[in-house]
């Protein structure tokens, strides 16, 4: 077909000029205004003729409006018309069946330029996004289909659209799929091509130029020569064409390769060696004959491959081009013929033009015009045509007697196309239109429709009664009556082109109106589901409003971002138990005690001096007074009934305890000791490197119980004195006579607060061999032991065992919806909705898909596998067991901080995405297997024993079988990969480690670069040898189970005849739609096999993950060797307050016997005690004055002063200060800090903390929590200018803000003096009774150490201004009742000037002794 614009029947020559005059000629680039673009012309509007009696009325018309665009039915198709007959006369014949007999609303459209259809094709294209423009109306046909303009196109030129359609097709990617779908060809083929008047050869042959040249066409003495250019008339050119074609000048010397005369209007080929219009019109010839002509209607219209210039220069012939002119090549055609000459001219085929003679049977047998074909090499040059593997030399009627050329002009073979996205709402359109083609003769005698005269005459007799009223004058109604005219009789003459694929669809819509509610009603249900989950109020609402508050808390202070500030927290209504004035004490006589759950039951001790009848005491899980009361890290807190139970008195003692609620009970105390047991319970699962919990010991009056208190004479107990060194004796008990009847409901308390924590005796992972990756001698079934006890401590984890039976039938009715019921659905999608194309169909099951996905939505909103909560359970576990172990404890894990962090931040994580995650996608699977066994057993329940059904079962659960003995022998090359990845990843964290604590370092050894390209190194090192060969390791065991699925998929889709009926009661085969959905099924189980072994192997190989988690969290730490180092009675029970320092002896002010402390590299002490200088064994040190530590070398005296703040744990011996004296220690150690904290938050740390062992019911309690309240601004900075802190630090003046800067900020500008006095500002802050000084003031000048050693001894003499005279503090030194200590370790220089005779010093003497002696004795 052409490639320009032709006028056809009706339209006149100016619009045929103004169409040449705006063409954008190819190769070159129109600059085009972009402007509004006109309403689309439309065909016969109003009123087209009827053309069959009998006519279908669509059932799509009962489906209401309102139901049909919410569903989005459609009733109309759109088709395009365009200006060219055959095109135009098919869409006709196709709009008739559309609407007459599938009962559709046709729409005929036109995008033709020159007729105003549209503004112009280069804004078309611009305004629809489409680059590269313009398209011409051949190659627009194929945009418009990819817009969706139009359903169908019923003739499309692949040639002449070339550029459109490759534009098509080029759009076309994974994100932005096909939406036009090339329907096969229409039938007839199509060409642009050189044509010749038969009539003129005289019998002679010129079908080729070899031929032509054979039989004189190039002779000019031959009778049969060519018409030459001097013969034909010159163009008269529009006014633009020598502007645009020659740039104003008479000749345009390098057009297409030849010469372009704009005054003659020829082209010259270099080629042709004749002679021109030109020389032959200036008598310039020279001898050379007379060019022969080649007529074409304008320069440069041909996409550059269809140029008739470059054949031309191709064939090297003597040919001239001569331009004819706008639709004048008829004309010119004409004025040859009419001289009786062989003309060569430019045209398609098929065109009423080119006239073919039809014989009798119907079958062309001739043609008026002849086509040249390009067939001979020597006038064939190939290198001119870069596109030669796409030439044909094929014609319509003469296609088996030509063979191929390069240089023929590329044959159109018409093809019919569709809108894709239509199919779904036009299915028997669809399918009528992929059974619709034509033959040539067929086209030819549709377009020779517009000849028959009875149908011109009944268009003209229409047109009177009608005249167009209503219809687009811009397009020409008399030519689209024809052609509807045309199309019927030719559809009436051809019945067999279409009566057998009318095929009108039935529909359900009905059915699915009933269905639509339903599924509208459920998801409303889903809908108000989900907005109650997220109401105002509701879990969702307040955690998600309390982490925002959180996060804006963190972004003012982090160290307090989420912790409720200790004050908001205190009712200031409630005032406070009058203790303080009783003299009946109540006590537990230790603090704290530490047991194992081996043990049946824990002894507890209190001691009264009186004898009460109700004595209330509370347990409570956890820590007592929690900062994060509603903490959802309760791992640590031991739970009542599950861990322990409620206490009961111990045999022999006279006392009965009375439960009062689910967590008070009362007793009745005696004066002097009652002993209390504890059961030590194991019905809880769950794993945890410690279990906390506390006894409360509270008055009557809390609970508004205003008993008697019962005098009782007994006799004064004297108690044993003890070597002491200075400080004043204090029995433990007081003489009840001394007590008068009153309100007993009241009694102080000095320890009213018990903990007892509760380390494990069974090690993470009991019952499998996965307890640490030392454990040598495991069995071939270890892994799949470990496993099975892994899961059953994630199950033991609070709610995780509820939500995993939620979660699994969560996945199981979704596992059969998807398989079971989807299989049915799907096989009605097939049978109904893809073969037979039904839409309502199609819609039913979208409807059933939606409903099951809705539901898949729903239970996902409300079950979930709580991978999270197990991740952040091991996470809590490891950060407690951390934060249990001592110094020394931590010296025998190499790298203890990076091996930690890895394996909270990267193992935890491990067992959510490698582990617990995959676990539940085997369920899945499962779940999915058995769904479609079960869809495959109900579908061929009555053909189980058929070859296809065994194959469908026999080789998926085979499969799965060969899987699982595949992956038992690969597993164990598993864990050894996952195993050296974290080996890796451990030294990639250490590497981090060293470079991140230690810049200055890095710095000052000007390395930098060094320390960063190692640590990059390291993360190369991870990736090749652990993440890398994971990975190849998972993919290889993949892709061995993927590669046995595909050969088996591949198998049953290539031998399905094998199974597949030959015929309606063939039997043991099956239909299509069986077929289909049987072998979906089966790959849903083999694809199930797969995943299962895929997710069972990521399963197996994060046990070197439980590994690692195992090894740190069985690492028995020095607190559980010292309780395995107790002894156990008879009655499964160990004697804990007997290694502690109990009140029972006394107020001493520490107490240091038979103590051992190693280190991974030596032991410090070996059973060490205090001796005094003759080596007596010293029992207890009293309070009172400055004790000295003198500092050593070898860090004994470090561990000694670690030993007595229990920073350090000793394995055996009894160890400590006094549980009645608070005590803070000053140093200047970075991890005493907070460093992203306030300085007033590190200032208040250690009084805050003091709160922890004042009763909440007492005086002494609400007094302290006012004096912490009292401490604003200028007060604490009163206190710092007291101690001398730097104005580095509080400034030169006061300023109200001056505390709230962060401490990071400050650090590069302190020294280690700063940091000290930042550490005694906050323990004097906390009133403590007892002040331990570590290494303090051996850094500092003499003039510094003297300021402090005043402020050292106001701290001794309760002179420190704005802490000691207040009554807080008066009330804390009235109910301690003791002298205030400082414990001093230092150097000999530091400490001597300041410790004199009054006071005592500890010598580390060796590993076994420690001297208390004077101050001479250790110098």
């Amino acid at each position: 077909m052409m490639s320009s614009f032709k006028r056809t029947r009706g339209w006149s020559p100016l619009a045929v000029t103004i169409l040449t005059a705006f063409l954008v000629l190819s190769g070159t680039q129109f600059m085009v205004s972009k402007a509004a673009q006109p309403p689309i012309c439309k065909h016969l509007t109003t009123q087209r003729p009827q053309c069959f009696d009998d006519t279908h009325v669509s059932n799509r018309n009962s489906v209401p409006a309102f139901l049909s665009n919410l569903l989005g039915l459609r009733n109309t198709i759109n088709l395009e018309v365009v200006w060219w007959e055959t095109q135009a006369m098919q869409t006709f014949a196709l709009e008739i069946l559309l609407r007459e007999k599938l009962g559709y609303e046709v729409e005929l459209h036109e995008y033709t330029a020159w007729l105003g259809c549209i503004d112009s094709y280069a804004t078309y294209a611009e305004d629809n996004g489409i680059e590269n423009g313009p398209y011409p109306t051949a190659q627009l046909q194929y945009l418009n289909l990819m817009l969706g303009k139009k359903s169908f196109d019923v003739e499309l030129w692949t040639q002449s659209g070339k550029a459109g359609r490759d534009y098509v097709t080029d759009k076309v990617t994974l994100a932005n799929p096909a939406k036009v779908a090339f329907d096969g060809i229409l039938g007839p083929s199509a060409r642009n091509g050189w044509f010749i008047n038969a009539a003129a050869l005289k019998g002679k042959y010129f079908d080729t130029l070899s031929l032509i040249e054979a039989n004189g066409g190039f002779n000019t003495a031959s009778p049969v020569h060519l018409v030459r250019p001097s013969e034909l008339p010159v163009l008269d050119a529009p006014a633009s064409w020598k502007d645009d074609h020659c740039s104003g000048e008479d000749r345009n010397p390098n057009f297409q390769g030849g010469v372009l005369d704009c005054v003659y209007w020829t082209w010259e080929s270099p080629t042709a060696n004749c002679c021109t219009r030109r020389m032959k019109a200036e008598g310039n010839c020279g001898g050379l004959d007379e060019c022969f002509a080649l007529i074409v209607e304008n320069p440069g219209w041909l996409p550059p491959t269809e140029k008739n210039e470059i054949r031309v220069i191709a064939s090297a012939a003597p040919l001239e081009i001569v331009y004819a002119g706008p639709a004048k090549t008829k004309t010119v055609v004409k004025v040859a013929e009419d001289l009786d000459k062989p003309t060569i001219f430019y045209w398609w085929e098929p065109d009423l033009f080119i006239q073919p003679y039809v014989n009798d049977a119907g079958v062309v047998s001739d043609y008026r015009f002849a086509r040249v074909n390009m067939l001979d090499e020597m006038f064939c040059a190939n290198n001119q045509f870069v596109e030669a593997g796409y030439r044909s030399s094929y014609s319509t009627a003469f296609a088996a007697n030509h063979t191929s050329a390069p240089c023929d002009f590329a044959k159109d073979i018409l093809e019919k196309a569709s809108y894709l996205p239509d199919r779904l709402y036009f299915q028997d359109a669809f399918y009528l239109f992929s059974k619709y083609s034509v033959t040539f003769e067929e086209s030819w005698n549709l377009v020779n429709q517009t000849q028959n005269t009875s149908l011109i005459a009944k268009r003209d007799e229409i047109w009177t009664n009608w005249e167009g009223a209503g219809e687009d004058e811009r397009i020409n109604y008399n030519t689209s009556l024809l052609y509807s005219l045309g199309a019927c009789e030719w559809l009436k003459q051809n019945p067999h082109l279409w009566q057998d694929y009318i095929e009108p669809n039935e529909y359900i819509f009905d059915d699915i109106k009933i269905i639509f509610i339903c599924l509208v009603v459920f998801i409303g249900y889903v809908l108000i589901q989900m907005v109650w989950i997220y109401r105002p109020g509701a879990y969702y609402n307040v955690e998600v409003k309390r982490s925002l508050e959180v996060l804006e808390a963190h972004d003012v202070e982090p160290f307090t971002a989420g912790k409720p500030k200790l004050l908001d927290g205190v009712d200031l209504t409630k005032k406070p138990a009058a203790v303080s004035k009783s003299s009946a004490r109540v006590n537990f006589i230790v603090k704290e005690i530490s047991c194992r759950s081996d043990e049946k039951c824990v002894e507890f001790s209190i001691e009264s001096n009186t004898h009460l009848n109700n004595v209330y005491m509370t347990c409570k899980s956890g820590p007592h007074r929690s900062e994060v009361p509603d903490s959802w890290g309760t791992v640590p807190h031991a739970v009542l009934n599950k861990d322990f139970g409620f206490p009961y008195a111990a045999e022999g003692q006279n006392t009965s305890v009375t439960r009062v609620d689910d967590y008070t009970f009362s007793f009745s105390v005696s004066s002097g000791i009652t002993k209390l047991r504890v059961p030590i319970l194991r019905k809880s699962k769950q794993f945890s490197p410690l279990k906390g919990f506390h006894f409360i010991l509270q008055p009557g009056e809390v609970f508004g119980d205003a008993g008697a208190a019962k005098a009782e004479s007994i006799a004064t107990k004297k108690l044993t004195s003890m070597n002491s060194f200075g400080g004043s004796k204090r029995s433990g008990l007081q003489d009840s006579s001394s007590l008068k009847y009153g309100d007993a409901s009241i009694f102080a308390s000095s320890i009213p607060v018990l903990s007892i924590k509760i380390f494990p005796s069974e090690p993470f992972m009991h019952g499998s061999s996965s307890t640490g990756l030392a454990v040598k001698g495991k069995s071939a079934f270890w892994t799949y032991n470990s496993l099975f006890v892994l899961i059953k401590n994630c199950l033991s984890v609070p709610y995780i065992a509820g939500m995993q039976w939620k979660y699994q039938l969560k996945q199981a009715s979704v596992a059969m919806l998807e398989t079971f019921l989807w299989g049915f659905l799907f096989q009605l999608l097939l049978d109904e909705g893809l073969i037979l194309k039904k839409a309502d169909y199609c819609i039913f099951i979208g409807l059933a898909f939606a409903f099951i996905e809705v539901y898949k939505f729903h239970v996902g909103l409300h079950y979930f596998n709580g991978a999270y909560m197990i991740k952040s359970h091991f996470e809590q576990l490891l950060l407690l067991k951390y934060n249990i172990l001592s110094t020394a404890d931590l010296t025998h894990i190499n790298d203890s901080e990076p091996y930690f962090r890895v394996t909270i931040f990267t193992d935890c994580e491990a067992i959510r995405e490698e582990f617990w995650k995959p676990l539940n996608e085997i369920f899945e699977q499962l779940f999915r297997m058995v769904g479609a066994s079960a869809f495959l057993a109900f579908l061929f329940r009555e053909n189980m024993g058929m070859l296809f059904m065994k194959l469908i079962y026999g080789i998926p659960y085979g499969f799965l079988g060969f899987s699982l003995i595949f992956l038992f022998f690969r597993c164990s090359r598993g864990l050894k990969i996952g195993l050296d990845e974290d080996r890796l990843e451990v030294i990639v964290y250490s590497g981090a480690h060293v470079i991140l604590h230690n810049t200055l370092l890095v710095r000052e050894l000007r390395s930098v670069i060094d320390f960063c390209s190692l640590q990059y190194d390291r993360l190369w090192f991870q990736l090749n040898g652990g993440i890398f060969e994971r990975w190849y390791h998972l993919y290889y065991n993949t892709w061995m189970m993927q590669g046995c699925l595909v050969c088996v998929t591949a198998v049953f889709y290539a031998l399905p005849t094998k199974f597949l009926k030959d015929y309606d009661g063939d039997e043991g085969k099956v239909t299509v739609g069986e077929y289909l959905v049987s072998l979906t099924a089966m790959i849903q189980l083999l694809t199930g096999c797969v995943q299962i072994f895929v997710c069972s192997s990521s399963v197996l190989e994060v046990l070197s993950k439980v590994e690692h988690i195992a090894e740190l969290l069985n690492f028995q730490s020095s607190e559980e060797k010292r309780i395995c180092n107790i002894p156990m009675n008879k009655d499964g029970m160990r004697d804990h307050e007997g290694s502690c320092i109990t009140l029972s002896d006394g107020v001493p002010l520490l107490v240091f016997e038979d103590v051992s402390v190693a280190y991974a590299s030596r032991s410090i002490f070996e059973n060490c005690s205090l001796v005094d200088r003759s080596s007596r064994k010293v029992s207890d040190i009293r309070t009172g004055g400055i004790i000295g530590v003198l500092r050593n070398s070898d860090g004994s005296s470090r561990t000694l002063m670690n030993l007595l703040m229990r920073e350090e744990i000793s394995t055996t011996g009894k160890v400590g200060i006094s549980p009645t004296l608070f005590a803070c220690r000053v140093n200047s150690e970075h991890g005493a800090f907070v460093q992203s904290a306030s300085l007033r938050s590190n200032l208040i740390l250690n009084a805050e903390s003091r709160v922890r062992d004042l009763a909440e019911y007492s005086e002494e309690n609400s007094l302290f929590l006012n004096h912490i309240r009292s401490y604003d601004s200028r007060k604490v900075w009163d206190i710092c200018k007291f101690v001398g802190l730097s104005s580095v630090v509080i400034g030169s003046v006061h300023e109200s803000n001056w505390s709230e800067v962060t401490l990071d900020s400050l650090l590069a500008l302190l020294d280690h003096n700063d940091l000290i006095k930042i550490r005694l500002v906050r323990a004097l802050l906390a009133l403590p009774e007892v002040l331990v000084l570590d290494e303090v003031g051996d850094d500092m000048s003499v003039q510094d150490l003297q300021e402090m050693h005043k402020v050292l001894v106001a701290y001794l003499e309760y002179k420190i201004p704005g802490v000691d005279d207040t009554e807080t503090c008066k009330l804390l030194r009235k109910v301690a009742n003791v002298p205030r200590t400082i414990i001093w370790s230092g150097f000999k220089r530091t400490l001597q000037p300041y410790v004199d005779a009054k006071n005592f010093m500890l010598v580390v003497k060796d590993s076994s002794k420690i001297i208390f002696t004077a101050p001479d004795g250790a110098w």
